[in-house]
């Protein structure tokens, strides 16, 4: 069996866990993942040579999760392995503090705008799998491993519909296996265990021009931290996102661009108007803006104040006023649009009922 140099760059006689592993790294990693760094931490405090299988034996897990756990935190900078051909060789746990500012730039050095570049999926060249097709791609050894991974995260064996939607996403769509596996890892970690909906995600991803691991990794960087922002103005902090909900969001963001400030101000809006949360309702005062040219905090507050005197001036008496008004010399301004949307979401809520 071969053995592995462990090491550390710090001294310490006992267990001490970085205050920036736990504030920046430990709420996106797998469970099985920080086990495995927890345990090296641990072995460090009096270095020794130390093997896969110890370490597996030891967690109740699989050799290869173990150096799936290895792979991640050395993408992430935590470890720094050394690899002798296929084997590992050496693994050095590297001080959080220093390495947390160089993960920044490398996580956001893949900008939004790169991440999002729209491709159309042909939806009509979805492959159907005969049972022979399926056990002639399961011959090939990284389907195999992605099967086995795709098990261990959702606790059962897939059935033949399941697999033929796994595999589809490495056949069809193109992701690569990593990206496939990532992709399991965060949507099971946020409990959703369906590979319908695994597939909707997957195929979001793709449409976005998300296909390699570190843009992934920089994806749900930086639209984890806005959705989490939106989901938390309108009092949903305590779940996630739907896949219309996220279409609704990514609409805000990138088709018109707005700011996430002036995103949140629309939900607060929605919020006070209608007391209640509806993507539905923010979406018509977004889109309403947008046909205003309503972009910042101050064009806000000059419609606002249009708005605020157009109303004063139509509520004045007029004298000699024809009791009927031709209906085409009406302007409408985005707050009246808003309340036509209000209409509309209150009698679909009636019917309903």
């Amino acid at each position: 069996m071969d053995t592995i140099k462990l090491s550390l760059q710090q001294n310490h006689s006992h267990t001490n866990v970085s205050n920036v592993f736990i504030d920046k790294y430990m709420s996106s990693a797998n469970g099985d993942f920080i086990k495995v760094y927890l345990y090296l931490l641990r072995h460090t405090s009096s270095p020794h040579n130390i093997t896969l299988s110890q370490i597996a034996d030891s967690l109740n897990l699989t050799e290869s999760d173990v150096v799936r756990a290895l792979r991640y935190w050395n993408d992430y900078n935590i470890l720094n392995i050394t690899e002798d051909g296929q084997v590992i060789s050496s693994i050095e746990l590297m001080d959080p503090q220093k390495t947390s500012a160089n993960t920044d730039e490398k996580s956001l050095s893949t900008t939004p705008q790169e991440l999002f570049v729209v491709n159309a999926i042909d939806f009509s060249s979805k492959p159907i799998y005969k049972p022979s097709e399926l056990k002639k791609l399961t011959h090939n050894k990284e389907i195999t491993q992605l099967i086995y991974v795709t098990q261990r995260y959702l606790g059962k064996m897939l059935t033949q519909s399941e697999l033929s939607t796994l595999i589809s996403l490495y056949d069809w769509l193109k992701l690569p296996i990593d990206v496939i596996e990532f992709l399991i890892e965060y949507c099971v970690n946020n409990n959703h265990r369906s590979l319908r909906y695994i597939e909707k995600v997957a195929i979001n991803w793709v449409e976005q021009g998300v296909d390699t691991l570190e843009k992934a990794r920089g994806h749900i960087k930086v639209f984890n931290k806005e959705y989490f922002a939106i989901m938390k103005a309108f009092g949903l902090s305590n779940r996630n996102p739907g896949v219309t909900e996220v279409n609704y969001m990514r609409k805000w963001l990138k088709e018109y661009t707005f700011d996430i400030n002036i995103v949140l101000e629309a939900c607060n809006r929605t919020i006070q108007k209608i007391h209640q949360p509806s993507f539905e309702y923010t979406d018509s005062i977004l889109e309403s803006w947008v046909k205003n040219k309503v972009r910042t905090f101050d064009d806000i507050k000059k419609s606002d104040s249009m708005h605020s005197k157009s109303k004063n001036k139509s509520n004045a008496p007029k004298s000699g006023q024809s009791k009927f008004v031709n209906y085409e010399q009406r302007d409408y301004n985005f707050d009246e649009l808003e309340q036509k949307a209000r209409n509309r979401l209150m009698k679909k809520a009636g019917e309903s009922r």
